[in-house]
C-alpha cells in the first residue's frame, strides 16, 4: 500500500544530535513515520546506539564508507521506495522537528495535488524566533538562488523554486519520474539540482509555513568551514552549468568567478586563507569535473 510517509535521515559522526533528531520524528503527531538511518561508516558508535535507543522502531543502513549526502539519501530512497512509500521525508541529522510538522506537510500535499515538494520553515536552533530558510527562489536567466526573506514568508503555504535537503516531504511521484539526487554534487546544489528537475518533470514546490522545525546549522560538517567552502563552490560550478540556458552559460560562469573574487578576497582579509583556498579549490574542481563528463562523452 503506497500511503506511508518515510524519513530518511543520512548520519555521519553526530550521535547525539541524531538521537534527538530521530526522537522528534518518532514524537510525530497525526501519523506514523517510519524512520530509516543511513549510517557513513561514523567512528563514534552511531549505529549501536541507535539500535539501543529504539530498538526496531528504526532501521539503520550501514555504508561502508562516506560517499556524501546525496548517496546516502539516495540508499535510503531505495529502501523506503521497496517498502511502498507514498511519501518520503528527506531530512538533515543536525534537525529537530515539531510534533505537527510532517502532518501538516502530507496534508499540504493532499490540498495542493500538484505539489511534489513541500518544505516547511526552518528556524535556528540557538535563536528559534529567526528564520534559517523557507525556501528558495531564483531569477530568470541562469538559475541563481536567493533566499526567501522572513519579512516574505506568508502564512498560507506559497511556491518557491527550490527546498533545502535539509528537510523535504517528497511525493513517491517524483522520484518515480526523475530519480533520485545526483551524487556527483557529493554534498551541497544536489538538492537545488533536484528540486530543478522535479519542477522541469512538471511538479511545483511549496513551503508550508504551519510547518515547522530547528537546524542546528552547518553540524554536518563538524565545525570545518573549508569544508563548507570547497564544496559549495565545486557544486555552485556543476549546478550553474548544468542548469544555465546554452545562450546564458557565459552570464552563469562570470558570476561565479565574480562571487568567488568577492569571497574569496572577504575570507583573506578575515584572516581566512584556509577557507579562502578552499573555495578556489573547489570551482576548479568544479570545472575539472565537468570537463572529464564532456570528455567521457
Amino acid at each position: 500500500m503506497r500511503q506511508g510517509v518515510f524519513a530518511v535521515i543520512p548520519s555521519w559522526n553526530l550521535k547525539d544530535d541524531l538521537l534527538e533528531c530521530v526522537a522528534s520524528v518518532l514524537g510525530s503527531k497525526g501519523l506514523q513515520v517510519r524512520v530509516v538511518v543511513v549510517d557513513s561508516a561514523s567512528t563514534d558508535g552511531t549505529p549501536e546506539s541507535v539500535h539501543a535507543r529504539f530498538g526496531k522502531a528504526v532501521e539503520v543502513i550501514r555504508c561502508s564508507e562516506n560517499l556524501g549526502f546525496a548517496h546516502a539519501v539516495n540508499r535510503g530512497l531505495n529502501y523506503a521506495m521497496d517498502a511502498g512509500a507514498g511519501y518520503v521525508l528527506v531530512l538533515n541529522n543536525d534537525t529537530v522537528v515539531h510534533e505537527s510538522m510532517v502532518d501538516r506537510l502530507t496534508q499540504a500535499m493532499g490540498q495542493h495535488p500538484d505539489a511534489g515538494i513541500v518544505g516547511p520553515v526552518i528556524y535556528y536552533a540557538d535563536c528559534p524566533d529567526r528564520v534559517w530558510r523557507a525556501g528558495d527562489r531564483q531569477f530568470l536567466g541562469p538559475p541563481f538562488i536567493w533566499k526567501v526573506p522572513q519579512t516574505r514568508i506568508k502564512s498560507d503555504p506559497f511556491p518557491v523554486d527550490y527546498i533545502t535537503g535539509c528537510a523535504m516531504l517528497v511525493a513517491r511521484d517524483v522520484f518515480e519520474a526523475i530519480g533520485g539526487f545526483a551524487e556527483d554534487y557529493r554534498m551541497y546544489f544536489e538538492d537545488a539540482d533536484f528540486c530543478q528537475r522535479a519542477r522541469a518533470a512538471g511538479f511545483r514546490i511549496l513551503v508550508v509555513p504551519s510547518a515547522t522545525m530547528l537546524h542546528k546549522v552547518s553540524l554536518s560538517t563538524h565545525g570545518v568551514p573549508s569544508s563548507r567552502a570547497y564544496y559549495q563552490a565545486r557544486g555552485r560550478v556543476i549546478f550553474l552549468n548544468r542548469h544555465s540556458p546554452h545562450l546564458l552559460l557565459v552570464v552563469a560562469n562570470l558570476y561565479i568567478w565574480a562571487r568567488l573574487l568577492v569571497e574569496t578576497g572577504w575570507q583573506a582579509l578575515k584572516g581566512r586563507a584556509g577557507v579562502a583556498r578552499a573555495k578556489l579549490s573547489g570551482a576548479v574542481a568544479g570545472y575539472a569535473y565537468l570537463v572529464r563528463r564532456v570528455s567521457q562523452g
